[in-house]
């Protein structure tokens, strides 16, 4: 074969006919990598009659809202909570089901006992500054364990975690099996990190099935720190005026940080060339939640720290009020607690990003922001997630990738770990990603990724995910990014002889550049998790090939990294 075959590739919507002139790759000689020919022509019918009156909704149901006051159980005075010691320091616990409780009554459980919580604090803070978080979760059912780790001359903070867990099974009298999570702030989610490495390397290791990490404080570095068999789940919630972890510094010890160095990005969940029913192995749950104007400290609902000597944090940490930030924070560590630990599917739709509570959805700034973005503006989130059942496109691990079709005005880069966090770019993920960059054009342009042989059969699967953000601060004229804005791209599956679309934004958010405190831009990304059932007239067997589509007339730069197959 001496060339590449043109076929044609259909735009499938509901109004307008979309045709795309497409190469079929042919083999090449083994090693060498296949980059696509160019595509030969683009019509364009209309640019924006895609399918909007397509309705993507899948019927699921739906947790109580965790903010909504009606939802709220709480004494009139503080939760009563029991003052215990744990290697000589103070600790409180907080039962799940007190005598002196006088509310509403508890909720059944699925397990015969209700699990335990560590909250392992952060440097700085005490005891008192976890009550309205241990009050609140121990009003939902869980039994909340508090230690405070003395900064210097203290024991060893992971054998305290590991003892306070023991303290609180035996007040309790709760079996060794008890479900247990962890939670930890700033400095104490490094140590909630070496408590589970430490207890899944223990003879009798205790039941750890999920750590919430808070404004995580991080030990640098780029390898990863938790694996799927020392941990099932994993939420990391950050806010972008975070002061005491990533705020003033270019280190990556941050919760976008501890997402990334988390499981395993080369995971699949099929592995053979010619997978028999594609089985699936258990991998990491991870979700990161991202906060646009939420502060180290608001997530635990406690005042904003000291600003350094000299400088001022006002007004970053004023434009989105704590107790929103607390109401974020809270809302999405309860759905993670309540989906692993009781096993309570109903919380499924959160933890997978498929729902937004009402009271957070409809959250608006309370101030301005350094964004130009005016009070009332409605909260802004960056949510990603990596589920344990995924089969794997394309993540860029390997340094290539096999497109499938590229028009000229398309480039496509690979970033490495760390290589842009100190730059005026500072992308602050610890994986490799690609920026993918398009100028303007009179007509579309398309990128197309190849799915590899033995994973093109998604019979089995229920999602196509991305993960997608802008590259912050990319000024360069021709592929800048418009600021503060939101683009929207076609995003299409391929089979060989049609393809269909559907627009991201119905999907997703590819969020804008953030603003840090020291006024250094950061890249938020977000994963679209698409449904299949969003595809129509394709034969959902044999899917060739994953395209974007960008819009005539548009221009940016984007973050591009876990094109993945998932299932829930």
């Amino acid at each position: 074969m001496s060339g590449p075959i043109l076929r044609k590739l259909t735009f499938r919507c509901e109004i307008r006919w979309f045709a795309f002139l497409v190469p079929r790759i042919p083999d090449r000689s083994p090693g060498r990598r296949n980059v696509g020919m160019l595509i030969a022509s683009l019509l364009i019918a209309s640019a924006w009659a895609q399918a909007e009156a397509r309705d993507y909704q899948i019927a699921i149901q739906l947790p109580p809202d965790p903010c909504a006051t009606g939802q709220l159980k709480f004494n009139t005075g503080p939760w009563p909570s029991l003052p215990l010691t744990v290697m000589g320091e103070p600790a409180r616990l907080f039962p799940a089901d007190p005598d002196s409780y006088t509310g509403a009554p508890i909720p059944i459980r699925r397990t015969p006992e209700r699990p335990l919580v560590l909250i392992v604090d952060g440097n700085g803070f005490g005891l008192d500054d976890y009550d309205d978080m241990s009050s609140y979760l121990a009003g939902k059912g869980f039994n909340v364990m508090v230690i405070d780790r003395p900064r210097d001359n203290g024991p060893d903070p992971i054998q305290q975690a590991l003892s306070a867990i023991a303290t609180a099974l035996a007040t309790l009298s709760l079996p060794d099996d008890t479900p247990v999570g962890l939670i930890g702030h700033s400095r104490g989610g490094q140590i909630a990190i070496e408590t589970i490495i430490a207890n899944h390397g223990a003879a009798n290791g205790y039941n750890i099935d999920l750590a919430v990490l808070l404004s995580p404080k991080l030990d640098n570095g780029t390898s990863t720190i938790l694996d799927p068999e020392q941990l099932p789940a994993l939420a990391s919630i950050y806010g972008s005026q975070d002061n005491d972890v990533g705020g003033l510094t270019d280190t990556l010890n941050d919760a976008i940080a501890a997402y990334d160095r988390s499981g395993d990005e080369n995971s699949t969940t099929c592995h053979s060339a010619n997978p028999v029913g594609c089985p699936y192995v258990p991998q990491m749950h991870r979700l990161m939640v991202y906060i646009h104007g939420a502060d180290h400290s608001g997530l635990v609902n406690r005042p904003v720290g000291f600003a350094p000597v000299g400088e001022e944090w006002d007004p970053y940490n004023n434009y989105l009020s704590r107790s929103d930030q607390f109401c974020i924070a809270k809302a999405y560590t309860l759905a993670m607690l309540e989906w692993t630990l009781n096993g309570d599917e109903l919380w499924k739709a959160m933890v997978h990003t498929e729902h937004v509570p009402s009271s957070i959805r409809t959250m608006t700034t309370a101030a301005p922001d350094e964004l130009g973005n005016p009070a009332g503006t409605p909260v802004r989130l960056g949510l990603q997630l990596s589920p344990g059942k995924r089969s794997v496109i394309e993540n860029f691990e390997d340094g290539s990738w096999n497109i499938a079709s590229q028009t000229p005005n398309v480039l496509l880069q690979l970033l490495t770990e760390g290589q842009t966090a100190g730059t005026t770019y500072n992308n602050r993920h610890v994986s490799k990603i690609a920026a993918l960059g398009w100028t303007q054009h009179d007509n579309w342009q398309l990128i197309g990724f190849t799915v590899p042989f033995g994973r093109r059969d998604v019979s089995n699967f229920s999602h196509l995910s991305v993960r997608l953000g802008q590259f912050a601060d990319f000024t360069n004229p021709l592929v800048g990014n418009t600021p503060n804005t939101e683009p929207a791209v076609l995003i299409g599956l391929y089979d060989g002889e049609s393809s269909d679309w559907t627009w991201s934004e119905h999907h997703g958010r590819i969020l804008p550049a953030d603003k840090r405190p020291n006024g250094q831009y950061q890249s938020v990304m977000s994963t679209l998790k698409i449904p299949l059932t969003a595809f129509n007239g394709l034969d959902k067997s044999a899917i060739q090939a994953v395209y974007l589509a960008l819009p005539a007339g548009t221009q940016g730069t984007l973050l591009m990294d876990s094109l993945e197959w998932v299932k829930e």
